[in-house]
C-alpha cells in the first residue's frame, strides 16, 4: 500500500477527527518501526556485494609522530583514503580520525606511545567493509572466487577480534561486525546551474543534495544541505552539480523528485573534486538518500592483500515513509497489520487507550500471524514421526522450529 493510500485508510477509521498529512505519516512509520523491531524478518535481509582493497605498505614511508600527541604528519599525501583508517606503523596499530586540507597532518586516535620516531613506513590497513545504513547483523559472508565457488567466513566476537594479528594478511577468513564513527556530513550545499547545452530533468524545481563516500570501505556520510533549482521551459537543458571536494572522499549526488522534498540517488562522481551532469528523468531515480552516515562495518582477517569479492546477507531497517508513492518492505497481505498499528498510535496520542484496546489486539495477533508466515523460501514441512512437523523455511542464524500438527 502507498503511504498516500495508508493515510486515506487511516482517515476513515478515525473520521471523528482530523490530522495532519505529517502527522497520519507519524503514526504509519511508528507502526512500521515497531513491526520491523520485533524479528528479524526475512523481507529485512539483503545481499550486498564487495571487493576488497589490497593494504598498501609502499605508499608512506615517512610517517613521525612525537610520543604523547595525537598528531603525526606525513610528507606527502598517502594513498586514497586516510580518513578512518587502521594504519600499522612499527608494530603499532593507530587510527586516523582526521587529517587536513594537504593530506599530511594526521590526527589519530590516541597519543603515540612508543618512543618518537621521525620517518617510518605505515602500512595502511583496508580491512574494514562498510555495511549498509542501519544493519543490524551480517547474517552470513563468504568470499567468491574467480571460478565463482563461495567459501564461508567464520564469525567471531569483537573480544576475538581485538587479538587478531594486524600484521598478518592474505585472503580473509574471519569477519566481525564492529561500529565506528560515520563518515563527516558535508556542511555546505552543492552549487547547481544550468549546463547550457544537452538535454535534462524536465521543467519545474529540484532539490539537489550530496554526501561523501570512502572508495575503499563504501561507507557513506549523511546528506549534505540542499540547494533548489528550477529547470526553466524549453529548451531543457541539463544540469550541472558541483559539490565541494574534501580530501580522501568522492561524493554522491541525490536529488528530489520535481517539485518533491525526498532525496532519490542521481548518481556518484567518480573524480575527487569533480561534478555532475544531471540529465535523468525522475522516472530513472534510484533509492531514497541515506538518512545518517554508516555507522556499521565488517572487519576481515586476515588482513586483505589483494582484491576479493565478498558477498554479505546482512539484516537491514526500513527508511522512513515521505513521499505519496512509497511503500513499506513487508508484504502488501499485512497492510491491516500496519494500519491498526498505526490507530493504535494515532487513539494513544489522543488518550484514548479505551478505544485503543481493539487494534492494539489486531495488531498483536497480525505479527504473530506474520511470524508464522515469515520464511525466505516458502515454508517446507517435514513430517517428523507422524507427530510433529518441521519448518525446513532457511533462517539464517537461528534453529529450525518444532510445529505441532
Amino acid at each position: 500500500m502507498r503511504l498516500a493510500d495508508a493515510r486515506s485508510a487511516l482517515k476513515r477509521r478515525r473520521s471523528d477527527r482530523s490530522y495532519s498529512n505529517a502527522a497520519l505519516n507519524g503514526f504509519l512509520n511508528d507502526a512500521r518501526r515497531d513491526i520491523e523491531s520485533r524479528k528479524r524478518w526475512s523481507w529485512l535481509r539483503r545481499t550486498h556485494r564487495y571487493a576488497t582493497t589490497a593494504q598498501d605498505s609502499t605508499s608512506i614511508t615517512t610517517f613521525a609522530a612525537t610520543q604523547g600527541s595525537r598528531i603525526a604528519t606525513i610528507s606527502t599525501p598517502g594513498p586514497v583514503t586516510l580518513w578512518g583508517k587502521r594504519m600499522l606503523v612499527s608494530d603499532t596499530t593507530v587510527r586516523v580520525l582526521n587529517l587536513d586540507s594537504a593530506g599530511t597532518s594526521l590526527t589519530l586516535d590516541a597519543p603515540w606511545t612508543a618512543s618518537s620516531v621521525t620517518a617510518q613506513t605505515a602500512t595502511v590497513l583496508y580491512d574494514e567493509i562498510a555495511l549498509p545504513l542501519d544493519a543490524d547483523a551480517a547474517l552470513q559472508v563468504v568470499l567468491r572466487d574467480s571460478t565463482g565457488y563461495a567459501s564461508r567466513l567464520n564469525a567471531a566476537a569483537q573480544d576475538d577480534a581485538a587479538r587478531w594479528d594486524p600484521s598478518t594478511s592474505g585472503e580473509p577468513y574471519h569477519y566481525c561486525v564492529i561500529r565506528r564513527e560515520p563518515n563527516p556530513a558535508p556542511v555546505s550545499a552543492p552549487a547547481a546551474a544550468d549546463s547550457g547545452s544537452g538535454s535534462g530533468p524536465a521543467q519545474g524545481s529540484y532539490k539537489y543534495w550530496y554526501s561523501v563516500v570512502d572508495k575503499q570501505s563504501g561507507a557513506e556520510s549523511g546528506l549534505s544541505p540542499y540547494v533548489e533549482f528550477t529547470q526553466p521551459a524549453p529548451p531543457l537543458h541539463a544540469v550541472t552539480v558541483t559539490p565541494p571536494s574534501r580530501r580522501d572522499f568522492l561524493t554522491r549526488i541525490y536529488r528530489s523528485r520535481v517539485g518533491g522534498s525526498v532525496p532519490y540517488f542521481l548518481g556518484d562522481v567518480t573524480t575527487y573534486g569533480g561534478d555532475f551532469t544531471d540529465t535523468i528523468t525522475d522516472q530513472y531515480l534510484g533509492g531514497r538518500g541515506p538518512e545518517s552516515g554508516t555507522e556499521a562495518f565488517m572487519r576481515v582477517w586476515p588482513v586483505p592483500n589483494s582484491v576479493y569479492s565478498i558477498e554479505v546477507t546482512c539484516l537491514v531497517r526500513g527508511v522512513d515513509l515521505a513521499d505519496d508513492n512509497d511503500r513499506p518492505l513487508f508484504p502488501a497481505t499485512f497492510d491491516n497489520v500496519w494500519l491498526d498499528g498505526a490507530e493504535m498510535r494515532m487513539l494513544g496520542a489522543a488518550d484514548e487507550q479505551g478505544r485503543a484496546g481493539a487494534p492494539q489486539q489486531r495488531f498483536e495477533a497480525g505479527i504473530q500471524a506474520m511470524m508464522r508466515q515469515d520464511t525466505v523460501e516458502a515454508s517446507k514441512f517435514i513430517e517428523i514421526g507422524g507427530r510433529a512437523n518441521f519448518d525446513h523455511g532457511f533462517d539464517v542464524g537461528w534453529p529450525d522450529t518444532i510445529v505441532s500438527p
